[in-house]
């Protein structure tokens, strides 16, 4: 080459403007980001109008509360009353390892025990033995041999049996893992365990939120009082794939009380969160380093989701640990395919793995077909195009795939079949049709789950959404933490952008649009991805470490500046998430109450109601309340989306919106059947229900008075305490539709204020 066109040198300490620029442009995404979390809106907690910055000046009073617990209750709150949990804690252990043990048995059986690293190995266990025990619980149920005895026995057998088979390698051969993975596994745990302190005192104590009390923990009871597992017509939810109630259903008959036994089954239900965590661990070591993955999984139980979900006997805390961990699962698998030295036989039992895992997704919640099952589906086939697979391996592993999922979800798609002739009761019905279930039924089920505005038929209208909905999941949702959204972003710049880190960022895009277009924008439908966009965070605040501690420019003085902000940033945040968590606002936090008196404090006013009105042998006819788990009494009920009782048990329907009234002596007998002695209007939910899903317009106040010369139940007195709502207190869309529609409940209260009656409360007249 001649002189003339030769290039010039290029200085080796050149850096270029960009790369010069980088770290400053993270800092100021991460200051503009916290700056906009902090100072958002939290609507659900206090008067409506405070922000994250309000709660955090008064971190300081609610730690201190946290340790030393006000004791002016009559001692009904104290240290002393952690001795009550000892029995729910051995329960809800003995159930886990014996899990556990039954996940490392089937990991054996597999021949894939020597596959995995301990943390991955232990969240597959755990994930794949607590769905066992969930299936077991439903065949034996089914079957209706619900024997304290015998669940014993068999919980025992697999701890036994796994306990044996250890020892025995360990004779035979000195299992020795790195110290690196030791001190990991330690690390994550120290790290870790101050969050996970909250979650299971939370987990121990009653449930306070609605849909728990109305169909998570009330189907088990009814599981439980009735001896079997079987159709309850009342309650649809209750057709649901019931994985984690059925680990529910195990506590109850465990310790042979339903009360008891739900402790025991959130405090069960409360272990996948460090499953989830472990998962996440895994994954991310496996996209970047072991620190990535430790703080992803700091990052994921640090968010007060997070703890929502792990206190609270909701699926999305078994949904998070089966997306992880399928996640997981399909990294090993894609290890091994692309491994010229991975042999049919490991790809085969992995693939089952696969299955087993994504079945677990969909037998957790109906989501998990398009959220899990789906799209891994779609990743084999990819992969086994792309790396031209023999079509007879490709076909067999399609089939154990598909038979993996089948063994985990099957059987309530069998149990659905039997029950009510739909084999995914009662979505589809207009393919399937269903036991007690018809077009007005289903027309209002797809109306109230529906999505917004439709896929594809109104794209304006999904894209005016989009931002509102992306500003709800980062910053808006109250439990969300800002090292989720924060930091996830940031993972971009990771210098070693490998195919898995490419899968990550897939797993997380995927859930997310499949939450945004197929359902119907709840917030817990998109709480899945947590663990997912943990993994990222995890990443990128090892990214945001390195430019600002291990940077050519590090020791500049305005770099070393934001390092040390930054890092008290997210030490100040972790700090905001704990105690946060710990508050009222993300649950019940009654940490150290009397059980007693905590069993009290949770039950609805309209129980309270029922109760003091009843004698042994009577039975209560609930009208429009279904959040009758703590009811200590008989009743019947049915919920928003059931046939009306009310309305079958006093009228015959002649057409849309038209009834006619059953004699006196036909309602009489109908309700002399069903042992009915008391009726509970709850006019609170009713209206709920009317100014959102809808509710039966047979059941209105003016059909009270109208019913009023046909049946033998008189009225009630309720006092005005615990009956009355102020009329300013109550929406204007409840204010218009009371004028409308039932004018009756208005009722001025002693001291002169226009109100609402909540109840109605009627006994049966035994002098007619």
């Amino acid at each position: 080459m001649s002189s003339s066109t030769k290039q010039p040198e290029l200085d080796s300490n050149y850096v270029s403007p960009l790369r010069v620029a980088t770290p400053y442009l993270i800092a100021a995404w991460i200051f503009i980001f916290w700056a906009r979390f902090f100072l958002s809106v939290l609507p659900s907690v206090g008067s409506g109008d405070l922000d994250r910055v309000d709660v955090l000046f008064i971190v300081p009073d609610i730690l201190w509360n946290l340790v030393f617990p006000d004791h002016s209750q009559n001692d009904s709150v104290g240290w002393s009353h952690l001795a009550q949990r000892i029995p729910i804690i051995i329960h809800a252990l003995f159930i886990f390892l014996s899990a556990y043990s039954l996940g490392r048995i089937l990991l054996r059986g597999m021949k894939l025990q020597q596959s995995f690293d301990v943390a991955s190995h232990t969240a597959l266990a755990g994930s794949l033995g607590l769905a066992t025990v969930s299936l077991v619980t439903l065949d034996l149920g089914y079957f209706g041999i619900l024997s304290r005895t015998l669940f014993g026995i068999l919980l025992l057998i697999p701890i036994v049996f796994e306990t044996y088979l250890w020892f025995k390698e360990r004779r035979v051969k000195k299992i020795q893992q790195s110290v690196e993975r030791s001190k990991s596994f330690r690390i994550l745990f120290a790290g870790c365990i101050i969050f996970l302190i909250p979650m299971l005192l939370g987990a121990m104590l009653p449930s306070t939120d609605f849909d728990v009390k109305e169909y998570h923990l009330e189907g088990p009871k009814e599981y439980f009082l009735e001896g079997r597992v079987h159709f309850l017509p009342h309650n649809v939810y209750t057709s649901f794939p019931f994985l984690t109630e059925m680990l529910t259903l195990c506590g109850m008959v465990l310790t042979n009380d339903w009360f008891t036994g739900a402790l025991v089954g959130k405090t069960v239900l409360m272990m996948f969160a460090p499953l989830t965590a472990l998962g996440v661990f895994a994954v991310g070591k496996r996209v970047a380093n072991s620190t990535a993955g430790l703080l992803g999984a700091l990052v994921y139980l640090s968010t007060p989701w997070a703890y929502r979900i792990s206190i609270i006997a909701y699926t999305e805390g078994a949904m998070c640990c089966y997306v992880i961990v399928t996640l997981l699962a399909l990294l090993i698998w894609l290890d091994a395919a692309k491994d010229s030295n991975s042999t049919a036989s490991q790809r085969r039992s992995l693939t089952l793995l696969l299955g087993l895992l994504s079945g677990c997704a969909i037998a957790t919640k109906y989501p998990g077909l398009v959220m899990v099952a789906i799209p891994v589906a779609l990743t084999l086939l990819a992969t086994v195009i792309l790396r031209k697979f023999p079509l007879r391996e490709s076909l067999i592993m399609a089939g154990i795939y598909i038979l993996g999922g089948l063994v985990s979800f099957g059987p309530w798609v069998i149990k659905n079949s039997l029950e009510t002739g739909n084999p995914v009761y009662p979505l589809m019905y207009s393919v399937f049709g269903g036991e007690d279930w018809n077009e007005e039924l289903n027309e209002k089920w797809k109306a109230g789950h529906a999505r917004p505005s439709p896929v594809f038929k109104a794209p304006t209208a999904m894209a005016q959404e989009l931002k509102k909905n992306v500003v709800d999941v980062a910053l808006g949702s109250v439990w969300q933490s800002p090292l989720m959204f924060g930091l996830a972003p940031l993972a971009l710049f990771w210098r070693k952008r490998e195919k898995r880190f490419w899968i990550v960022v897939g797993a997380a895009a995927t859930l997310l649009l499949v939450w945004y277009t197929l359902t119907h924008l709840l917030d817990r439908f998109w709480v899945p991805v947590l663990p997912v966009i943990a993994v990222l965070s995890g990443v990128a605040w090892v990214v945001v470490y390195e430019f600002f501690h291990t940077g050519q420019h590090r020791n500049s003085l305005s770099q070393l500046l934001i390092g040390k902000s930054i890092t008290c940033l997210f030490a100040v945040t972790l700090v905001y998430n704990f105690a946060f968590m710990t508050t009222d606002a993300s649950g019940y936090s009654a940490y150290f109450i009397d059980y007693e008196v905590a069993r009290e404090q949770v039950k609805p006013d309209s129980l309270r109601i029922a109760e003091n009105a009843m004698t042994p042998g009577d039975r209560v006819l609930f009208v429009g309340e279904a959040m009758v788990f703590d009811a200590d009494l008989e009743y019947r009920y049915n919920t928003v989306f059931d046939h009306s009782l009310f309305e079958k048990w006093t009228s015959r329907k002649l057409g849309e919106k038209e009834w006619e009234l059953l004699s006196a002596k036909e309602i009489a007998e109908r309700f002399h059947e069903e042992g009915i002695t008391h009726v509970l209007v709850n006019w609170n939910e009713v209206l709920r229900y009317r100014t959102t899903y809808g509710y039966t317009d047979f059941v209105s106040p003016s059909r009270l008075k109208e019913l009023n010369d046909l049946w033998r139940f008189v009225e009630v007195p309720i006092p005005d305490e615990y009956n009355l709502k102020e009329w300013n207190e109550l929406a204007p869309s409840w204010q218009n539709e009371i004028e409308a529609w039932g004018p009756e409940l208005k009722q001025t209260s002693q001291s002169g204020q226009l109100s609402m009656k909540k109840y109605q409360l009627f006994k049966l007249d035994e002098g007619q």
